[in-house]
């Protein structure tokens, strides 16, 4: 199952750090070295990573370190950026790691593992995504050993950020913490979809079509089911894309791409975004003309750019009884959810054509999810700052 393939990573990374994280209670603190990570300390994606450039380009005070544990991947981000990424795994950055008096994640992995890691440190939980859905020991089933990670981890976070008062309870939920641990912040990556990289958008995406991303959320319960219509059928979506000059770009939850049927990546309308292709998607978000997700938060952030976005909750009542919703997900979710093939691609072109399709619902979603809306990095980055001095 989905929900143990990620547990098993997860438990992986915890045990491996226990040793260097409970010596890292006697050392001493310093302030101005600051260490980001994302998830399992493999990535260079979402928040933190956002927060981290930012940091970089506006800062000429403090130390900034990001932890990637991929030799080649740190080399490559070495000769891009300078020399501003360490990896758990080397004596030398872990005492750097275990001295660092602030932490700023992406993902609930820390720059090294354990428990109690909060302890005479900030470590601030930027997120990767708004919690739509219930997160955590929020979710309405939580087995046991999922219930323990998450109690023992509880205690490594100062800090969780959350975009949005419809959030809050979301957040809280997830680790058990109280609600002065919850603050509002942004999510600094939302400066890239607001204006995405003109560059890889160029390099990424068809000039001379409708660009669409569908984007659908990973299941711990099952696989998901790419375009869940009973009337499906590849060459009448394959002729219907190419009618209305579409090309749509399949992107994956990374840990499970390999679940993808590639029969229908036999049409020449449909290409996979995998995570190899673009690491992070939020440079390029904002350059589609339409998203289509099922539960996926990536609808909250490309809100912002007010384009339109379409849903497939095909197994809602399940999603609902089994993981549960933080927010009112159809009054929040502007945009058609056709539940036929015929339907889909009917509701697709209307959207492309037509602006003001769904066009006040979105503003109105917008105002609730995205209350922040601008300069996103700079006000996290403040945040981040006072949050230190506590």
């Amino acid at each position: 199952m989905n929900k143990n393939r990620y547990l098993f990573l997860r438990a992986v990374h915890f045990v491996s750090g226990l040793v260097p994280s409970f010596l890292s209670l006697f050392f001493p603190r310093d302030k101005k070295t600051i260490i980001f990570n994302s998830q399992f300390n493999t990535t260079f994606e979402h928040n933190s990573r956002a927060l981290f450039l930012h940091f970089l380009a506006s800062e000429s005070n403090g130390i900034a370190k990001f932890v990637i544990n991929d030799s080649e991947k740190r080399r490559a981000l070495r000769e891009k950026y300078g020399d501003h990424f360490i990896t758990n795994d080397r004596f030398k950055d872990i005492i750097m790691i275990m001295r660092s008096g602030l932490w700023v994640c992406s993902s609930l992995e820390t720059p090294l593992s354990g428990f109690g890691l909060s302890f005479r440190r900030t470590v601030i939980h930027l997120g990767h995504g708004a919690p739509i859905k219930s997160v955590g020991l929020g979710e309405k089933y939580v087995s046991l050993v999922k219930s323990i990670y998450y109690r023992l981890i509880r205690t490594n976070f100062s800090y969780l950020m959350s975009s949005s008062a419809a959030f809050d309870s979301a957040w809280a939920k997830c680790l058990h913490l109280p609600s002065s641990h919850i603050v509002r912040c942004p999510q600094a990556r939302c400066d890239q979809v607001v204006s995405p990289d003109r560059h890889l958008v160029s390099l990424i995406l068809d000039k001379s079509s409708h660009n669409v991303l569908y984007a659908p959320t990973w299941r711990p319960f099952s696989d998901t089911q790419i375009f869940p219509f009973d009337d499906f059928n590849l060459d009448t979506l394959c002729d219907g894309l190419e009618k209305k000059g579409v090309t749509l770009f399949l992107r994956l939850h990374p840990n499970f791409e390999f679940e993808l049927d590639e029969k229908l990546l036999k049409c020449e309308r449909i290409k996979l975004l995998s995570s190899q292709d673009i690491s992070d998607i939020n440079p390029v978000l904002g350059g589609f003309d339409l998203v289509i997700t099922d539960y996926s938060s990536i609808y909250i952030d490309f809100l912002l750019t007010e384009k339109p976005v379409m849903f497939l909750p095909y197994d809602y009542n399940e999603y609902e009884s089994t993981i549960g919703f933080s927010i009112d997900y159809e009054k929040l979710t502007p945009g058609p959810k056709p539940n036929s093939l015929v339907a889909f691609l009917s509701e697709l072109e209307t959207l492309l054509t037509d602006s003001d399709y769904y066009l006040s619902c979105r503003k109105n979603a917008n105002k609730v999810l995205n209350p922040i809306m601008r300069d996103h990095a700079k006000h996290t980055l403040n945040v981040v700052k006072t949050l230190a001095k506590r």
